[in-house]
């Protein structure tokens, strides 16, 4: 790695592993919900609780361990970084919900666009949530 690659990648190591995590989250986010309701015929918004749950957990931890490199075990400190996740995840699943809702079921339009579309509000959103809040005191 040239010296330049290498310096733009230690500024933005953060960035980099966020958006690959993220579209790791994303896509299995997408799978669950996927499989949910073409294969076994849920409704959009319980397929989508579901997905997001699913996300919630994966995305939980490797934001905890290759993005923000918290290395706290204490237990406590777990479970109080992942209701205030989770917590912060709800509020933008529930956002993704509503507007999935809203734009399938009464305007009548593609679930997977409307879907793809909100998940790019809510990726930004989480990012700002993890950073800012949540993993902001690393390695304690």
């Amino acid at each position: 790695m040239t010296d330049k690659i290498k310096a733009i990648y230690i500024k933005y190591r953060e960035l980099i592993a966020y958006v690959f995590c993220g579209g790791l989250t994303t896509l299995m986010d997408f799978g669950v919900y996927m499989l949910l309701t073409d294969y076994l015929f849920l409704d959009v918004v319980p397929s989508n609780i579901i997905a997001w749950a699913a996300a919630v957990l994966f995305a939980f931890t490797v934001n905890k361990i290759f993005v923000f490199e918290d290395r706290c075990a204490a237990p406590m400190i777990i479970l109080t970084q992942f209701i205030s996740f989770a917590s912060m995840r709800a509020a933008s699943g529930g956002f993704s919900t509503f507007v999935l809702w809203l734009f399938t079921e009464r305007y009548g339009f593609n679930d997977i666009c409307i879907k793809a579309l909100t998940s790019i509000a809510v990726i930004i959103l989480n990012y700002i949530f993890s950073k800012l809040i949540i993993f902001k005191n690393k390695n304690r």
